[in-house]
């Protein structure tokens, strides 16, 4: 072999020997996908991609998280069955979707029973949460945070007591909690996805639809709504979940990073979800919509047949603590 040959030779297995201890390295990273339901400009995007960042750092790259906002992989009860079936990674159901796959879940979103988001974080990071979380089937649920209080918001007239509901076409997202508290409430409740709200008021297939000021606002539904009480009816969390098929297939190393991960997410979403939701209301009345604010007492008194109506479901035992909980 002359020099050439041996250069050409050498040089040849350097590259190949290069290219074989690579592979390894390669390999050892993992892309997981997170999906959640709500535009990129909403708190609850930061928080998926604050999660994002904490895990990528914390795994030193071996986990990196591709997000998937404002229902590109389905409504967020679709992703939820999703990560049942272990099809997607992590999603960001709410409290209330969560009855899917534990119907206690939604206790939380009896009508008037937290009086402030401190009231909800100290029932959620205690044994309300736990019995929550522990009872999920298909998802471990790695952190509880807030979507805020529900407002109604119609097209139609301000709303200062129950009556003034009568007969008004009101979306509700798919959740028996919702629907009885709206019927109760004298107003003719339906169902949809979130995704589909703001073309639903445009086209008057509904005449209102209730969320909480952070989804008004970053759905755009001033665009077609004039009045919004401040009514505080109910409260709903969110929750950020990983499918069991995920969370199993992580070392115990990978487990502890994903999971102090989701604590980090939460604790900056809370403080950001805090201070975002101060500042809108002034921006929704700047956006042209007329605010009352109703006595909620008239309120909360229509609405106690629901407690009766869902303690067959519930059991006495846990509204009961979780009424102890929430103050």
């Amino acid at each position: 072999m002359d020099r050439r040959q041996f250069i050409a030779a050498t040089g040849a297995a350097s590259v190949f020997a290069t290219i074989r201890i690579a592979k390894p390295a390669l390999a050892a990273g993992r892309t997981l996908r997170f999906g959640h339901w709500v535009s990129t400009d909403s708190p609850h995007h930061q928080l998926a991609q604050h999660f994002a960042d904490e895990v990528a750092k914390r795994t030193n790259g071996a986990l990196t998280i591709s997000i998937f906002p404002a229902e590109v992989l389905g409504t967020y009860a679709a992703q939820l069955e999703q990560n049942v079936a272990g099809t997607l990674d992590f999603s960001l159901p709410t409290t209330t979707a969560l009855a899917k796959v534990n119907p206690h879940a939604s206790v939380v979103s009896l009508p008037y029973l937290f009086h402030s988001a401190q009231s909800v974080y100290s029932a959620m990071d205690g044994s309300i949460g736990k019995q929550i979380a522990d009872g999920c089937k298909g998802v471990k649920v790695l952190a509880f945070s807030d979507n805020g209080f529900r407002n109604i918001t119609n097209s139609k007239h301000a709303i200062e007591k129950p009556a003034d509901l009568a007969g008004m076409k009101l979306r509700i997202p798919p959740s028996d909690v919702s629907k009885a508290i709206f019927t109760s409430l004298g107003a003719s409740p339906m169902a949809m996805p979130y995704g589909q709200v703001l073309s639903a008021l445009k086209a008057g297939i509904v005449d209102g639809q209730e969320n909480p000021f952070v989804n008004i606002y970053t759905g755009k539904f001033y665009e077609a709504q004039k009045y919004l009480a401040v009514t505080r009816h109910q409260y709903e969390g969110v929750a950020l979940v990983a499918a069991d098929k995920t969370w199993s297939s992580l070392d115990p190393k990978l487990q502890a990073a994903v999971q102090e991960s989701a604590t980090s997410a939460r604790d900056f979403h809370r403080k950001a979800f805090e201070d975002y939701d101060k500042s809108l209301a002034a921006k929704l009345k700047a956006s042209g919509m007329a605010f009352t604010e109703p006595d909620a007492a008239a309120f909360k008194a229509k609405v106690q047949p629901v407690y009766a109506e869902f303690t067959s479901v519930y059991g006495g035992e846990l509204i009961a603590a979780v009424k102890k909980a929430a103050g």
